[in-house]
C-alpha cells in the first residue's frame, strides 16, 4: 500500500484533519490563561436540562421528526460537555450535583440507545442468529449438546451466549418466540454494566470524576465500541471491564484470587478476548501503578492468562487461530509493501460512498489521542533538553498501547481476517486517556472550551447517525434485519416445507435461522442442479445476493421491500 492510497481513504483524511484541529486546540491551550468563571452547573440547571432532553427525545422519536433528533442530541451533548468542563467536580463537594450530572451523562447514552431499540427491538447482525436460535436448541434438548450443530470449535464444549439468553428467558417466564422481551432486557443490562464498568475503572484507577463523565460522553459518540448487537465477544469484553473495575475494591487476597478465577473462567468461555482486554488494561501498570498491590497485579495478569491458554488447548481453537496467523502475517506484510490492494484478501466493509461521511466519528478518538501523545512527546523532549526528569504514567502508557493497537488493526482489517471488530475494544484505552487528559490539562478558558464543545458536538451529530451505531435507524447502510424483516421471516418460515434449499438476503437469513429451530425446518443452501427458493430485498443490499433472471418465478411478493422467488 503506497502513501497515496492510504491518504485517499476517507477515514485517514478525517483522522488527519481532526488531528490538526486538536493540535491547534492544544497549542491555544498553552498560551491562554485559565479563568475561574462562575459555574452554572447547579441542580436546577441539570434537572431542567434532563427534563428538556427527555421530553424533546420523546417528541422526536416519531418517524416524521426522527431526522431532527441528531441535531437536538448534539446540542444537549455540547451543553453537557460545557457543564462538565466548567463545573468544580470533586469527591468532597457538590455531591448532589455530581449525581445529577452522572444521571444526565447516562441518559445521553441510554436515550439514543433506546431510540435505536424502538426501531430495532429484534437481534441485529449475522452472528446474533445464534443468540435466540441456539437458545431454542438448548430448550428443546435440555442442555447444550457439543458437536451437534455447526458452530465454531471454541464454542462446541459450551456455547455460553445462547445459554445466557435461555436462562434470562426462563427466569423471566417468557417464551423464546417473544424475542424482543428477553433480548432487550439482556441488552440493556449488559449496556448499563458496560457504562458503569468504564466509569468505575476511571474512578478506581485514576480518581478523576470529571474524566469519568467525559469518557461516558465520548463513549456515546464512538461507534466502534457500541453495543448495537449482543455477541459472545461483547459479553466477554463487558465481563473483563467489570473484573478490572472491581479489583481495587477487594482487599482479601484469597477472595480476590477465587473471584478472579471464577469470573475469568466465565469470561474465557464467552470469548478469548476477555484475556486480551485484561492484559491491555493491566500491563501498563507494570510501568507505574498506584491502584493495585504487586501481588494483585501479578495474579490478575497470571490467572486469566492461564485459564485462557488452558481453554484454548482444551477446545483446539488455538490450533485454528494459529494456523491462520502465518498467511495473515504474509498478507499483512504484502499489503504494507504495496503488493496487494486494500481488501483483496479481506472482506469489504459495508461503508459505501453514501455513508463514508459517518466515518468521521470513528476518527475522533484516535485523532485526539494521537494529538495529545504528540504534545506529550514533544514536551518530554524539551524536558530532556533542559535536563529535567521525564516519566510516563499509567494512563499515557494505556493510551499509547491503544493507539498503536488501533493503527495496526486498521491495516490488518484491510489485509487479513483477524482485524476489524475483534480489536475495536482498543478504542476504550484511547478514550479513557483522552478523557483524562482533557479533564486534567485543558484550561478553563472560554476559547479552549468553546472549540472543544464545537468539535465534539459536530462529531456527535454524525456519530448518532452512523449505521453501525444506530443500526440503520437514521441511515440505511447495513444488511441487518430490522423489526419488519423479522416479521416477514416469521411468515416465510411457517410456509416453508420441512427441508428447504434457500438462498437468502442476510436480513431474512438471520431471523430464519432462529425460526428454523422454532418450526423444525431444515434449511440448506442451494444444491447444484436442483431448484431452490430465494428470499431477497428489492434494494441494493438484496441485489448483492441475487439479481432475478427472466426464468425466475415470484412465489411471494410482500407489500414492500422483499420477494420470495423460485429458481429452477
Amino acid at each position: 500500500m503506497n502513501l497515496l492510497q492510504l491518504l485517499n481513504q476517507p477515514i485517514v483524511q478525517y483522522t488527519l484533519l481532526l488531528y490538526i484541529v486538536w493540535i491547534v486546540i492544544l497549542i491555544i491551550n498553552v498560551f491562554v490563561k485559565s479563568r475561574r468563571n462562575k459555574s452554572i452547573g447547579n441542580k436546577y440547571v441539570l434537572i431542567s436540562l434532563m427534563v428538556i432532553y427527555i421530553i424533546g427525545s420523546l417528541i422526536l422519536t416519531e418517524k416524521a421528526l426522527l431526522h431532527v433528533f441528531p441535531i437536538f442530541n448534539s446540542i444537549i451533548l455540547g451543553f453537557t460537555v460545557w457543564l462538565i468542563l466548567s463545573m468544580n467536580i470533586s469527591s468532597t463537594n457538590n455531591k448532589d450535583n455530581d449525581k445529577l450530572l452522572l444521571l444526565l451523562v447516562i441518559l445521553l447514552n441510554l436515550i439514543p440507545y433506546t431510540i435505536v431499540n424502538l426501531y430495532n427491538s429484534y437481534p441485529l447482525g449475522d452472528d446474533v442468529r445464534f443468540t435466540a436460535g441456539f437458545a431454542t436448541a438448548i430448550s428443546e434438548n435440555g442442555k447444550w449438546i457439543p458437536l451437534k450443530y455447526f458452530e465454531n470449535d471454541y464454542y462446541q464444549p459450551f456455547d455460553a451466549e445462547p445459554a445466557l439468553t435461555y436462562m434470562v428467558a426462563s427466569v423471566m417466564g417468557v417464551s423464546l418466540l417473544n424475542v424482543p422481551i428477553y433480548y432487550l432486557f439482556l441488552k440493556y443490562t449488559l449496556y448499563i454494566t458496560y457504562l458503569l464498568s468504564t466509569y468505575l475503572i476511571i474512578i478506581n484507577y485514576l480518581h478523576n470524576k470529571k474524566a469519568a463523565y467525559l469518557a461516558l460522553m465520548l463513549f456515546s459518540i464512538t461507534p466502534p465500541i457500541s453495543l448495537t448487537q449482543i455477541v459472545a465477544q461483547g459479553v466477554s469484553i463487558i465481563l473483563a471491564l467489570m473484573t478490572i473495575a472491581i479489583l481495587p475494591r477487594i482487599e482479601d487476597t484469597i477472595n480476590k484470587a477465587v473471584l478472579l478465577g471464577v469470573i475469568s473462567f466465565i469470561g474465557v468461555i464467552f470469548h478469548a478476548t476477555y484475556v486480551l482486554v485484561i492484559l491491555a488494561f493491566l500491563l501498563p501498570m507494570l510501568i507505574r501503578n498506584n491502584a493495585l498491590t504487586q501481588s494483585t497485579l501479578r495474579s490478575s495478569l497470571l490467572i486469566p492468562s492461564l485459564i485462557g491458554i488452558g481453554y484454548w488447548a482444551f477446545t483446539y481453537a488455538g490450533i485454528a487461530v494459529f494456523e491462520g496467523i502465518p498467511p495473515s502475517i504474509t498478507n499483512f506484510i504484502n499489503f504494507l509493501l504495496g503488493l496487494e490492494k486494500s481488501y483483496s484478501t479481506a472482506w469489504t466493509p459495508w461503508y459505501g460512498a453514501g455513508t463514508q461521511k459517518f466515518l468521521v466519528s470513528w476518527a475522533l478518538v484516535p485523532a485526539m489521542g494521537a494529538a495529545m501523545l504528540t504534545y506529550s512527546i514533544i514536551n518530554g523532549i524539551i524536558k530532556v533538553i533542559r535536563q529535567k526528569k521525564v516519566g510516563i504514567n499509567y494512563v499515557e502508557a494505556m493510551g499509547l498501547l491503544g493507539l498503536i493497537g488501533t493503527i495496526l488493526n486498521f491495516f490488518a482489517r484491510q489485509s487479513t481476517g483477524l482485524g476489524g471488530r475483534y480489536f475495536y475494544w482498543l478504542y476504550l484505552l484511547i478514550l479513557i486517556y483522552v478523557a483524562y487528559y482533557i479533564a486534567a490539562k485543558l484550561k478553563n478558558n472560554i476559547l479552549v472550551i468553546s472549540l472543544t464543545i464545537i468539535l465534539i458536538g459536530i462529531i456527535g451529530f454524525y456519530a448518532i447517525q452512523d449505521p453501525t451505531h444506530s443500526a440503520n435507524t437514521f441511515v440505511l447502510g447495513i444488511g441487518w434485519a430490522n423489526n419488519y424483516s423479522w416479521k416477514i421471516s416469521n411468515i416465510i418460515a411457517q410456509l416453508l416445507p420441512t427441508n428447504t434449499a434457500l438462498l437468502s438476503d442476510p436480513r431474512i437469513g438471520t431471523p430464519l435461522f432462529f425460526y428454523s429451530f422454532i418450526y423444525n425446518i431444515n434449511i440448506t443452501g442451494p444444491l447444484k442442479g436442483q431448484p431452490y427458493l430465494i428470499a431477497i430485498g428489492l434494494d441494493n443490499i438484496g441485489q448483492r445476493v441475487f439479481i432475478p433472471s427472466n426464468s425466475s418465478s415470484i412465489v411471494l411478493k410482500f407489500s414492500r421491500k422483499y420477494e420470495v422467488i423460485y429458481e429452477s
